[in-house]
């Protein structure tokens, strides 16, 4: 019969898979007045209007590949910004990268992202037990508006590690 100490790692384990898995779908929700905030990427600078260059200006595997290098960055600066991290990464680990393009309209190319990620941290907790290390495998989902000019986020998980 395995230890108590094992089966609480695997317990606790099981419990932050179960709420990174989840932890998208509270993200969306409209505000007050019923709309959704969004946030905009460009490449030098972050502003919150939209452009509106028409959809046949970005091919379907353009808007797919500047979806996932986008989210692939949103990731990056999560885990670059996060102290408690001892590893991450954002190679396939139990995840693939996947991108599907959900619409085309005046606004641009919709592409819903899956994006794989890891990471890893040691925190000290109590005596006796010295190092609790704590681990996450999983991909991260968004939405993005990509247009010829810009690509925005415009809903996804909130990853947040620490």
């Amino acid at each position: 019969m395995p230890s108590t100490h094992l089966r609480r790692d695997v317990v606790h384990f099981c419990g932050v898979a179960l709420g990174l898995g989840t932890a998208g779908c509270l993200e969306d929700l409209p505000n007050e007045n019923g709309s959704r905030e969004t946030s905009t990427i460009q490449a030098q600078s972050t502003t919150s209007e939209r452009t509106t260059i028409a959809a046949g200006d970005v091919s379907d595997e353009e808007a797919k590949e500047r979806a996932l290098t986008a989210e692939e960055e949103y990731l990056t600066e999560q885990f670059q910004n996060a102290s408690c991290l001892s590893n991450w990464g954002t190679s396939p680990t139990t995840v693939g990268e996947q991108a599907t393009i959900t619409e085309r309209s005046a606004d641009g190319v919709y592409v819903e992202v899956v994006h794989p990620f890891s990471y890893s941290a040691e925190q000290t907790e109590a005596e006796g037990d010295p190092r609790v290390r704590e681990e996450a495998d999983g991909g991260s989902n968004a939405l993005y508006l990509v247009t010829a000019d810009s690509i925005e986020r415009v809903r996804g998980d909130n990853i947040a590690p620490c």
